[in-house]
């Protein structure tokens, strides 16, 4: 089965300093999970943690979002911690996993490549 890590995580905006929206793609399946990104300080250092969303919750985000840089008016915490539910993977050795399959996301609010 197909697993992706936090490298796999392609950026499409950035909402704040360190939250970005974007998704991960499974070619093998022609599946795309969208996703957010938040960045946490874990000991010595950031970390990114990424989070499923929907395909709407995508749109709306990556509408509010920038393409080259921090927006001037970034986000709020108060907004996208609310889409936190729906754990993927993270870069800690501390986190839940560092990789994750289709195993792992909410099938009810995937996308298929091919509908797209």
């Amino acid at each position: 089965m197909e697993k992706k890590k936090v490298y796999d995580f392609i950026t499409d905006g950035i909402l704040s300093y360190g939250v970005e929206i974007g998704r991960f793609i499974f070619d093998e399946e022609n599946i795309i999970v969208y996703s957010i990104s938040d960045i946490i300080h874990v000991g010595a250092s950031d970390v990114y943690m990424y989070y499923q969303i929907s395909k709407e919750d995508y749109d709306k985000l990556l509408s509010i979002s920038s393409l080259d840089g921090i927006p001037k008016n970034e986000v709020s915490k108060d907004i996208t911690d609310k889409y936190h539910n729906i754990f993927l993977c993270g870069e800690s050795s501390s986190c839940k996993r560092n990789e994750f399959t289709l195993d792992n996301v909410n099938l009810s609010i995937i996308n298929d490549c091919t509908s797209n």
